[in-house]
């Protein structure tokens, strides 16, 4: 079984606290959270995950990031031995991710909750 998550409002916190002490956007500065990172340490794969909800759009500067970022891994990943299975994006249609409340889209494909879990058993 997996670890419980304890973050509370923390998370919120310290997000605020970016917004209020570093760079404004207008310098070019810009901040996202990446919402997974899966590690499978016996079989050294990795994925990364940015979920949403609502059906929500990633903004044009974050998929421009996370396309940077996407590359980076799959360039420096076997160098270190890993398997890098790339950077996905789960979008949930209802307000929260609960598959009962709406679709599921894996990288912009329906998907069942079966089926994710085994996307995302690496």
């Amino acid at each position: 079984m997996t670890r419980q998550k304890y973050c509370g409002q923390s998370h919120e916190i310290f997000s605020q606290w970016i917004r209020d002490e570093c760079p404004d956007s207008k310098t070019g500065y810009q901040v996202s959270d990446l919402d997974f990172i899966l590690w499978n340490d016996r079989k050294k794969t990795l994925m990364l995950l940015e979920v949403k909800i609502n059906n929500a759009a990633m903004k044009e500067w974050q998929a421009k990031l996370f396309r940077r970022l996407d590359a980076l891994f799959y360039r420096v990943a076997p160098d270190a031995g890993i398997k890098y299975l790339g950077l996905h994006y789960v979008t949930f249609t209802g307000a929260d991710c609960d598959f009962k409340n709406g679709e599921c889209y894996f990288d912009n494909e329906r998907v069942s909750e079966d089926q994710l879990r085994e996307l995302l058993s690496i």
